[in-house]
């Protein structure tokens, strides 16, 4: 039972060895994100106070045992830097390093109080698992319009269906894996926001909060790098009587 050490223990071998689907060194910043001390000797702690216990195991359990994943046949279109349809190339083939560029929209959410909307990256995402993010990041569908593509990526990510979008800009944003044509979109949204169940969850931060957590491993580095590029733009952060 907690406390007892049957879950320490279990979660000092999850930290030590890893599994076959997540490597010892993610249970150790997930477990360090929630609060703990990955170097404690005493991990029965973890079990007896009152941080997030509930969600850390689950979290870990559920995604060592059943992992999900990406589908890697999704087809995408490969575009050139103005963003014209050349081709296609399924996702796995995107992700590969072959640094084929394909199109992505993100969508920037802000209540009226001028807070931000993240969201969370679950562990199986292929990339940046468990970092914080835009509130609504896609791929567009081979054959699929930005604008069709915007918003159902905001549907099926946070449950928003009618919304007002401004668009901020375009952009390629180049990793050791891929490359990426990103069209940033931004909108003041006054209703609930629902992240997906393949979400780990998202809720509103202040402006000064994202700043504070730029550089400390938090937030996804293509979230850093967007957000110090719109923080040169005019609007951003909308001010507080912009109502979508």
């Amino acid at each position: 039972k907690f406390g007892d050490g049957g879950m320490a223990h279990l979660l000092e071998h999850l930290m030590f060895r890893g599994t076959k689907k997540i490597g010892r060194d993610e249970y150790n910043r997930v477990i360090q994100v929630n609060g703990i001390n990955g170097n404690a000797f005493n991990l029965s702690q973890i079990c007896t106070t009152k941080w997030r216990i509930g969600n850390l195991v689950l979290h870990l359990l559920f995604n060592s045992i059943i992992m999900k994943k990406d589908n890697s046949n999704e087809i995408f279109p490969i575009v050139d830097e103005d963003g014209n349809t050349i081709g296609r190339a399924t996702r796995g083939e995107c992700h590969n390093g072959s640094k084929l560029l394909h199109p992505v929209v993100h969508l920037h959410i802000f209540d009226n109080e001028g807070r931000l909307f993240l969201q969370q990256r679950p562990l199986w995402k292929e990339i940046q698992p468990g970092k914080w993010d835009t509130a609504v990041g896609g791929h567009v569908d081979y054959g699929e319009e930005i604008a069709t593509a915007l918003t159902r990526e905001a549907h099926e990510e946070v449950g928003i269906e009618e919304f007002t979008p401004i668009f901020m800009m375009r952009y390629l944003f180049e990793s050791e894996r891929e490359n990426e044509l990103v069209y940033v979109y931004m909108t003041t949204h006054d209703g609930e926001v629902m992240p997906s169940d393949e979400l780990d969850g998202g809720r509103f931060w202040t402006i000064g909060e994202i700043d504070n957590a730029i550089g400390k491993g938090v937030l996804t580095p293509n979230f850093e790098l967007e957000y110090r590029m719109l923080r040169q733009l005019p609007g951003f952060p909308p001010t507080n009587d912009k109502k979508s």
